[in-house]
C-alpha cells in the first residue's frame, strides 16, 4: 500500500493586515498572490490524475489543504507531497495545526516559499 500523502502548507506573501501581497521578481513586474493562484488553476499537474487513482489518499489531502482554508492546493510533482497556498504565515499555522489535529499520522508543516521570504513587496 503506499504511504499517505504528505501535505505541504506552503504561505504565499507578507502581506497581513495590508491586503493582498504580491510576488516580484528580480527586474520583474509584480505579481498579486490571488493573480499567482488564479493563474496556478489554469494550469494542471499531468500526473495528478493517474496517481490518484493508485492513492485515492491524495485527493483527502487536497481536500484538507482546501478545508482548512488554502486559496490554491494540488498535488506537487508525482504525488509525494500536496501543497497548499495560503496568503499570510499565521494562516498557514492555522491550517497546519488544523490539519495536523485531524490527521496525526501526516506530516503537515507550515513554511514559507523563498519569493515571501526575500521578493515580497507589500502594495503601495
Amino acid at each position: 500500500m503506499p504511504p499517505s500523502p504528505r501535505p505541504e502548507l506552503v504561505e504565499g506573501s507578507r502581506g497581513e493586515g495590508k491586503g493582498e501581497g504580491h510576488f516580484a521578481f528580480e527586474g520583474e513586474e509584480q505579481f498579486a498572490f490571488g493573480d499567482i493562484c488564479r493563474w496556478l488553476a489554469s494550469t494542471r499537474n499531468d500526473l495528478q490524475a493517474s496517481a490518484i487513482s493508485i492513492a485515492p489518499a491524495i485527493t483527502e489531502a487536497i481536500e484538507a489543504l482546501t478545508a482548512a482554508g488554502a486559496t490554491f492546493a494540488r498535488m506537487s510533482g508525482s504525488g509525494a507531497t500536496c501543497f497548499g497556498l495560503f496568503e499570510t504565515p499565521s494562516a498557514a499555522a492555522r491550517a497546519a495545526a488544523q490539519i495536523q489535529a485531524r490527521q496525526p499520522g501526516w506530516w503537515v508543516v507550515a513554511t514559507e516559499s523563498i519569493a515571501s521570504k526575500d521578493s515580497v513587496h507589500a502594495p503601495a
